[in-house]
């Protein structure tokens, strides 16, 4: 890509660039995406014949599923194993869309996988300590929103019972407010979870693009975030509820059609194919936007390409 397409853009011009960039180069990022699927299937796969059909819940069985300890023995490090070639996997994937990207060209999957290797440790510590890392400020963050709900509670008790005094009037007042505090809740800490997160939400381009260690990568995704930590939020809030659409609304459509745990799950995972390519475009885009905005690379760029061209030409002229 020419030095003069890297600009600002704002959170809609982004998803439709990731889109674009996945069009454009479907073949080899699909490919990528296919290869980071598998051991999600696979697992999926083992945990819906170990587990067994979730779909018979529905059906009045009446009884939960149950894990055995050889079981859980088999599951825990094959989703360990995973969770770990998805970081990697995932990382090769941002890797091809970078090269196309800025170069309009996508690396083959092989060449793609043989890249990351070099960085396979980064990805894997750097990943596994952002994810340890959210997870624990997430339950600082709920253990606050329990103490507030608790108190806001208190507060709900006494208003309802003011208003069953009052009379019907105060009392749909009081449930009125009861429910609007109730999603108050919730958005807030949806909205905390992707702010966590988004502080962290380039760090697999940073990881794979930048010859950094595991905690200056980790350091380089918060300071690229720093500044527009509000947009990105805002941008992982609509691809996180877009994914979660597409996955649920995926698994009941299967579920209700196959009737079958197993086979629904092996389908689910194609459906992810093209959910993980966009996610790497998304990254993929986001991280240079944010280059560009702070760092001024588009210029930069645009600088190497203007010294180039009078040697180029100097040399063609022979």
């Amino acid at each position: 890509m020419p030095a003069w397409h890297l600009r600002p853009r704002s959170a809609p011009e982004i998803i439709d660039t990731s889109i674009q960039l996945l069009r454009q180069h479907a073949r080899p990022l699909l490919l990528l995406s296919v290869v980071l699927m598998i051991p999600g299937a696979v697992f999926g796969l083992v945990n819906a014949l170990v587990v067994g059909d979730l779909t018979a819940l529905g059906e009045g069985s009446g009884t939960l599923p149950t894990i055995q300890a050889g079981a859980a023995l088999l599951l825990v490090p094959l989703g360990i194993a995973g969770g770990c070639w998805f970081i990697v996997a995932f990382g090769a994937l941002v890797g091809a869309a970078s090269s196309a990207y800025v170069e309009g060209t996508a690396i083959d999957p092989a060449e793609a996988l043989r890249r990351v290797r070099a960085r396979a440790g980064v990805l894997l510590g750097s990943g596994i300590l952002t994810y340890l890392l959210v997870v624990l400020q997430l339950v600082g963050l709920m253990l606050a929103v329990i103490v507030v709900g608790g108190m806001f509670a208190g507060v709900i008790g006494v208003v309802t019972a003011a208003g069953r005094a009052a009379g019907a009037a105060g009392a749909a007042a009081a449930g009125v407010a009861a429910l609007v505090i109730g999603f108050a809740t919730i958005a807030g800490a949806l909205g905390a979870t992707a702010w966590l997160v988004g502080r962290y939400a380039t760090l697999p381009a940073v990881a794979v693009n930048e010859t950094l260690g595991v905690r200056d990568s980790m350091r380089r995704a918060r300071e690229l975030s720093r500044g527009s930590i509000a947009r990105v939020t805002g941008l992982l809030l609509l691809v996180g509820l877009l994914f979660l659409v597409v996955s649920i609304g995926g698994l009941l459509l299967l579920t209700a059609v196959v009737r079958n745990a197993v086979v629904a799950s092996v389908l689910l995972s194609v459906v992810h194919v093209p959910l993980y390519a966009v996610g790497a475009a998304l990254v993929t885009v986001l991280y240079y936007d944010l280059r560009v905005r702070h760092e001024g690379l588009d210029i930069e760029l645009l600088a190497q390409e203007l010294s180039a061209e009078p040697t180029l030409a100097g040399h063609s002229g022979r």
